[in-house]
């Protein structure tokens, strides 16, 4: 169970982190793929280049804030929020 949260919503992916002889942490893996990972440890959410440069872009010339921007996103991802993934927002701030 892995999260992307991209400019046109929040994403349900698969992916495999790599296990071969040179270790690689996950988060370096995520971030040498363009995907920030929310947390530090034991990531299963990240957000795209794209999207953290879109969120930006709109904070400093909106003032949106974190909250009202995943909102939107929510939003995106489903209009009738009967199946929105599930993502803690506490690890968002």
């Amino acid at each position: 169970n892995f999260l992307m949260i991209d400019v046109s919503g929040i994403h349900p992916v698969d992916i495999s982190f790599c296990a071969c002889d040179k270790w690689v942490s996950h988060r370096q893996q995520l971030i040498h793929a363009g995907w920030f990972p929310v947390t530090e440890h034991n990531p299963r959410t990240a957000c795209t280049k794209q999207e953290l440069h879109y969120f930006l872009q709109l904070m400093w010339s909106s003032k949106i804030s974190a909250f009202e921007y995943y909102r939107a996103l929510e939003l995106l991802t489903d209009s009738t929020k009967i199946n929105l993934p599930a993502v803690s927002l506490h690890t968002l701030s």
